[in-house]
């Protein structure tokens, strides 16, 4: 039983050393059978001892191909084996460094023992920090676990490997090889060792997929990706890299299932005669415009994400897809820089309305604001665009909280997969979470239940939270910001709780100007000035640049 005092020790060195003499015995034996294969019997012998030394030969040649195969599967093996090992050492080092850093430590047999918070903690901050600890050991517990599991499939897969050679169960002697070449591509094939298994997709937390991703080596993750994207994509708590290629390959799929929609839909309307057919009609032709908005979406963050994938992974202009889902309205989460290296990372979330159709609006948005960042000295940014809940279609639905209960789970997963996926040498992060509208409400709702990484919380327009005040949002004290425009109807309508903008809730306010008025029967609102936010010019835009860049007093 591998241990955690072994795998401390485990070096993949030795292995890639054997490589070297491995393919030395491999091409002799290609060049032995080569030689042995041009090898006839001479004109005018034959009988017996002719018929013997052609049978001795093939005999032979039959023997090295089972050599060459157990040498192939062996060095394969080797190859792959070193090369897990280096993705299993990179986790030990990545857990014994969470350990050390936050005072636990791991013992030889993967225990996780706490040394205790720093001794000057303030009373009235021993209970939150003895959560956070309690967070940290679970973390830890799970890194360990996920790192030994690894680690034991390896040496279990690497075993068999060796255990098959001795046994010269390489390779059938009846085998289809029918060059020693061939017989060793049947042998490195017996050589591959498998992938540890991912936790369950949609019930893995973030840390659990972090922990298992940081066992896997550069060239696990690279094959993983390829050959299970729907498996890589959607994972939060994996790197941005990854998880943005494994998306796009999701996108182009999406995108042929929608055009192959939109095609049967075209069929279908097309075939709508007589009065039975008209009435059929209008029903139809909205399932067509939703598929045609979807597959513009789609269109549009394929764009960017293409416009930019040349710059380097560290720039804050270069766009990532995080998340992508056409169903439904459809959903998405848009990068415009790396989250994993940032030093200040922010996530927009829009409301009623927003669907895979609209990302254009919300992705443009997050530009403006990661631009005004930039200028309030915000020059280490990602700014994300997230579409990843199904959010109420019209004002009607949007009195209910149903659609922001539903999106806390994602949203404090997403939250929580940014963090774990953070590079250990990256900066310190200062992260900020923004609601517009109804996405005020969801992300004022998801702080409120989960214990998220949220330095500053925005709410723009925002119809209320379900808080009576701005202390209940688990935010900073100071640091939860609140705006809405004047002849905003939306924000002066408050549907869940207090207007965040009142004085009674605690936030700091900061002045919203669209410059639209309504007419004097609307009493001054006009709808409009609910998506004016981001004009520039607009005061508020260049606020909440500031917050981002943790630049706003």
């Amino acid at each position: 039983m591998v241990t955690w005092a072994d795998v401390r020790q485990w070096t993949g060195g030795p292995l890639g050393e054997a490589i070297g003499a491995l393919n030395r015995e491999y091409n002799e034996l290609i060049t032995a059978g080569e030689d042995l294969g041009k090898i006839g019997i001479p004109d005018g012998w034959s009988g017996e001892a002719a018929q013997a030394a052609g049978s001795r030969c093939g005999q032979l040649v039959e023997s090295l191909g089972e050599w060459t195969a157990e040498i192939a599967a062996v060095r394969k093996a080797c190859g792959a084996a070193s090369d897990a090992i280096g993705g299993v050492k990179n986790g030990v080092s990545e857990a014994e460094e969470l350990a050390k850093a936050n005072n636990f430590s791991i013992a030889d047999d993967g225990s996780i023992t706490d040394q205790g918070p720093p001794p000057d903690t303030p009373k009235a901050q021993q209970q939150a920090v003895a959560d956070e600890r309690a967070a940290v050991k679970s973390e830890l517990t799970e890194r360990v676990s996920q790192i030994l599991r690894s680690a034991r499939d390896i040496d279990n897969d690497l075993c068999t490997v060796l255990d098959k050679v001795l046994s010269s169960d390489t390779i059938d002697a009846d085998s289809s090889a029918t060059s020693l070449s061939a017989a060793g591509d049947a042998g490195a094939k017996l050589g591959t060792l498998s992938i540890p298994t991912p936790p369950p997709l949609n019930d893995a937390t973030a840390a659990q997929n972090a922990a298992w991703w940081a066992t896997l080596s550069d060239a696990q993750r690279k094959r993983f990706a390829q050959d299970y994207p729907r498996l890589v994509g959607p994972r939060d708590g994996l790197d941005t890299t990854s998880r943005s290629s494994a998306n796009m390959v999701i996108l182009r799929e999406e995108r042929e299932k929608l055009q192959a929609e939109r095609k049967s839909l075209e069929e279908e309307i097309r075939k709508k005669q007589g009065p039975g057919g008209r009435l059929q009609k209008p029903s139809l032709e909205n399932d067509l415009e939703s598929v045609n908005n979807r597959i513009k979406g789609l269109n549009d963050i394929e764009a960017r994400v293409n416009r930019t994938k040349d710059l380097p992974d560290s720039s804050s202009e270069k766009y990532f897809l995080l998340h992508v889902d056409g169903q439904g309205d459809g959903t998405a989460a848009v990068s415009r820089g790396n989250p994993d290296t940032a030093q200040h990372v922010s996530t927009f979330v829009p409301g009623t309305g927003s669907d895979l159709g609209n990302m254009y609006s919300t992705m443009d948005r997050s530009e403006r604001m990661a631009d005004e960042a930039r200028l309030a000295g915000a020059t280490s940014q990602a700014t994300i665009s997230w579409h990843g809940y199904d959010a109420p279609d019209a004002i009607p639905n949007a009195m209910s909280g149903s659609y922001a209960e539903d999106a806390e789970p994602d949203l404090a997963r997403f939250q929580e997969g940014l963090l774990e996926a953070r590079s250990a040498d990256a900066p310190e992060r200062h992260n900020t979470l923004i609601g517009h509208s109804y996405g005020g409400t969801t992300v004022g709702k998801t702080v409120q239940d989960y214990e998220l990484p949220v330095d500053d919380l925005v709410l723009v327009g925002s119809p209320g939270v379900d808080a009576p005040h701005a202390s209940e949002l688990n935010v900073p004290d100071g640091h939860v910001w609140a705006t809405a425009d004047e002849n905003d109807p939306v924000a002066e309508a408050p549907v869940f709780d207090i207007d965040p903008t009142e004085e009674d809730f605690g936030a700091k306010v900061f002045e919203s100007k669209s410059g639209t008025d309504g007419k004097w029967w609307q009493l001054g609102y006009d709808a409009d000035s609910h998506s004016q936010y981001w004009d520039v010019g607009n005061p508020a835009l260049k606020e909440m640049g500031n917050i981002i860049a943790g630049a706003a007093k």
